[in-house]
């Protein structure tokens, strides 16, 4: 298991390198999961979206 803080906190240093800078600032950035169902489901191209 991995504690949430430690996932938080690496998430939020990798989403500014894995991101574009508007995808990374964006709330859904702060939930990956949330984020990449709305992507996918608003029609993005799922490797644009990996």
């Amino acid at each position: 298991m991995v504690p949430s803080s430690t996932y938080s906190r690496v998430w939020g240093e990798v989403r500014t390198l894995s991101l574009t800078p508007d995808r990374a600032t964006s709330p859904l950035a702060g939930r990956p999961h949330a984020g990449v169902s709305l992507w996918l489901n608003a029609g993005l191209p799922a490797p644009e979206v990996a």
